[in-house]
């Protein structure tokens, strides 16, 4: 393997293990507040009408939420937006 190819494939895997932890954080933190909130991943799925799925893949870490969908999901468990984006690493965007 060459420098730049090398290079390329190091900033890869950076990219995925960031994504993988910001998918892990923010199921910790869905998880926290859909126990507060004494909600299924069903009844997030209906409020948010998002597919079970969907919020299945986001719930057990192995997604990072887009931002449309944090907003949706922090709105169904009732908590401000920007904590939703901050805990799946997105925290400089407005929506």
């Amino acid at each position: 393997m060459d420098v730049c190819s090398y290079m390329i494939s190091s900033k890869m895997d950076l990219m995925i293990n960031k994504n993988n932890i910001y998918a892990q954080e923010f199921a910790e933190w869905m998880q926290k507040w859909a126990r507060v909130k004494e909600m299924s991943q069903a009844d997030i799925a209906r409020s948010t009408k998002l597919s079970r799925q969907t919020i299945n893949t986001i719930w057990n870490g192995r997604s990072r939420p887009l931002p449309e969908n944090c907003r949706l999901i922090a709105n169904a468990l009732t908590r401000p937006e920007q904590d939703a984006l901050e805990a799946a690493g997105r925290g400089s965007i407005k929506l």
